[in-house]
């Protein structure tokens, strides 16, 4: 189960008991590799929505990075 999943599962809870959710992840693993893919997409993907002025200096691969991985 991810945290996310998990996360989930306890929001009907989160009004009447506050949650706290802790990620462990071990330095130079693979999982954290893949968290700051995650991250470097999901802020990728954010500034294009936004219009933000990374849009205008991207390349024709980034995009495509979005979607390859």
């Amino acid at each position: 189960m991810s945290s996310a999943q998990a996360a989930e599962m306890v929001q009907a809870w989160r009004d009447v008991v506050p949650i706290t959710v802790y990620r462990l992840i071990v330095r130079d693993s693979i999982e954290e590799k893949i968290l700051d893919l995650h991250r470097a997409k999901r802020d990728l993907a954010s500034d294009l929505l936004e219009g933000s002025e990374i849009s205008a200096r991207l390349t024709d691969d980034d995009p495509l990075d979005l979607i390859r991985g």
